[in-house]
């Protein structure tokens, strides 16, 4: 895939301009959570607030699942949602189910620092048909402020050689790289990404971001110093409750995916289908309340405007605690204060 079709399948991804109340299959936006487990800890990340279960996507239903999405016309698939990939030792057997069923694009996005490269090369011969690295620092030292783990090196030479094996195959292996941008990299950021773009197909880099009405008060400690405005996780109507169909580690339809607490789940698929589940009333109406602009009650309000308000799941049984106490930044101003004193 070119630079210029790539970029042309994000603005695709981002599109809903008909926004339809019943949309059709978002069939480039197949999202399979195999864990939400994470071996970082990112200041920008609200993997770390999650109070819900931390477990395994059980193997029967994935193969169901995989079975069912592409009858029903999916074509492509990206293993991740709210963990990292390669928390899970299996991932390399889930890509080759994917395209021996017969998924044509396989897709994953990791943090480059939970495992060595004999895995992500298992994960390419499996099939693996594209790999962006979040690498969210430019030296040894700010990465760990970052991530909250000191995996620079062995992400920086998972991406290389990476970009170096793709160059061995005989078939096509796209690979990515996204740099969150915060005022800790901002002045080295320019250097760096002139050196990533070396290694990659291409590069993206992100500002930070509200993310699913989680972070609030990280913004202030993380954002650039010419970005003193609140910065937007998603615009309303969001795009993601057409144009994706995410499915967590419990089996769950989710319509977000930054739902870490899974209060965006309307339906679950262990006890029906993606057919029924798509245009099911739970999700019709979170879509109608998008394009009539009436959120208020929910993480969407957070997330788009940076209002905070009092949150309601769209299915009670199925979401995790959420007060205050999982919305507080927890080590944010520890960790700052203790890189900014050794950096004195």
């Amino acid at each position: 895939m070119s630079e210029r079709e790539y970029k042309e399948r994000i603005s695709e991804y981002h599109d809903i301009d008909q926004k339809k109340l019943y949309p059709p299959y978002p069939l480039k936006g197949l999202h399979i959570e195999l864990s939400n487990v994470c071996n970082h800890q990112c200041l920008f990340c609200a993997n770390r607030k999650m109070s819900r279960k931390k477990g395994f996507i059980d193997e029967d239903f994935l193969r169901r699942i995989l079975k069912e999405a592409y009858e029903e016309g999916f074509r492509e698939v990206g293993y991740y949602a709210n963990g990292e990939p390669f928390v899970s030792p299996r991932l390399a057997q889930y890509i080759s189910w994917a395209k021996e069923i017969g998924f044509t694009y396989v897709y994953i996005d990791t943090n480059g620092g939970a495992t060595e490269f004999d895995k992500i090369e298992e994960a390419i011969d499996a099939g693996l048909d594209s790999i962006k690295f979040s690498i969210n620092g430019t030296s040894r030292e700010n990465y760990k402020l970052i991530h909250g783990r000191d995996d620079f090196d062995r992400a920086i030479n998972n991406l290389k050689k990476t970009y170096s094996y793709k160059k061995e195959l005989t078939r096509p292996l796209n690979v990515y790289v996204s740099v969150c941008v915060t005022r800790y990299i901002e002045d080295s950021l320019e250097e760096f990404v002139d050196y990533c773009r070396q290694y990659c197909d291409d590069l993206v880099t992100n500002s930070v971001v509200e993310m699913g009405g989680y972070m609030t008060e990280e913004l202030s400690y993380l954002r650039t110093k010419q970005d003193t405005d609140f910065r937007t996780g998603m615009t309303i109507p969001c795009y993601q409750i057409w144009n994706s169909l995410f499915i967590t580690y419990e089996g769950y339809a989710t319509a977000c995916c930054a739902d870490f607490q899974n209060y965006f789940v309307y339906a679950d698929l262990n006890h029906t289908t993606i057919k029924e589940a798509w245009h099911n009333e739970v999700i019709t109406n979170l879509r109608r309340r998008h394009l009539e602009g009436e959120i208020e009650g929910s993480p969407c309000m957070t997330c788009a405007y940076g209002k905070m308000c009092d949150w309601e799941p769209l299915i009670e049984e199925y979401a995790s605690a959420c007060g205050q106490e999982v919305l507080k930044g927890f080590d944010v101003e520890k960790r700052i204060t203790a890189y900014e004193r050794r950096e004195r």
